[in-house]
């Protein structure tokens, strides 16, 4: 929700820009101001949606951002400005418009398809007569794919991130028939702790934790013991830390 509020204050400078620069072709009349909009808030919907998702793929949250930004650049600018001109060239506008049905897969490109769509039909008007900015082969598309990606993107997102999921996942690499290995040095009042509670001196703690371990895989491969034999409880009304 915060990131879709602060992309809005990005769409309202967008149109104060429209309005500066009286450009008729996204403002001239209500209903390619409301398509403009439209496409805008879409974008910002399946674009937030799908940088969240592309976001699981990386282990650092700068590269997965670069990755993005620079994804919505190629897709968003590049291919656009692309597909407009092989739109005009006779042997290649058959494969545009196939190729422009695929593109659409990234918010990106539908927002920059969408807006290069308006302006063209707006400064063709007078050879074409004025095209309705709603219409499928000028915003329609455009909006439909966004539309149907914001649904799909946060839904996959929000399957990946949720709770439930986490806890099956960390279920399947349980592995509860391994006995955690003796600490060979521990501290006098560690020890007492731990033999409390394995003696089930400690059943009305509120908390028991029982051996616990936490090995981690290295980037060479080598597994790094981070938690190693942890057994502690905490009782009812007990502040509890440790480092």
């Amino acid at each position: 929700i915060f990131d879709f509020l602060s992309y809005l204050v990005t769409v309202g400078i967008a149109f104060a820009i429209f309005f500066a620069f009286q450009r008729e072709e996204y403002i001239g009349d209500t209903t390619s101001a409301l398509i403009i909009l439209a496409l805008f808030v879409v974008y910002g919907l399946s674009g937030i949606g799908g940088a969240y998702l592309i976001s699981y793929f990386f282990a650092n949250h700068s590269t997965a951002q670069t990755a993005t930004l620079l994804g919505n650049f190629i897709v968003g600018f590049i291919l656009v400005v692309l597909i407009f001109f092989m739109r005009n060239i006779a042997s290649t506008k058959t494969a545009a418009d196939i190729l422009v049905y695929v593109f659409r897969i990234v918010p990106a490109f539908c927002v920059g398809d969408g807006l290069m769509n308006i302006a063209t039909s707006y400064s063709l008007r007078d050879l074409t007569g004025t095209t309705p900015a709603y219409e499928l082969k000028i915003a329609g598309w455009d909006l439909i794919y966004m539309a149907a990606e914001s649904v799909l993107f946060f839904t996959v997102s929000a399957f990946i991130d949720h709770p439930s999921r986490h806890r099956r996942q960390a279920l399947l690499q349980f592995r509860g028939g391994e006995v955690a290995p003796e600490l060979e040095e521990e501290d006098e009042d560690v020890a007492a702790e731990r033999e409390e509670v394995e003696k089930g001196q400690r059943e009305s703690d509120i908390v028991l934790v029982k051996k616990l371990r936490k090995v981690h895989d290295t980037d060479g491969g080598v597994a790094k013991v981070a938690v190693q034999n942890l057994t502690f409880g905490v009782k009812k009304g007990e502040v509890f830390g440790f480092l």
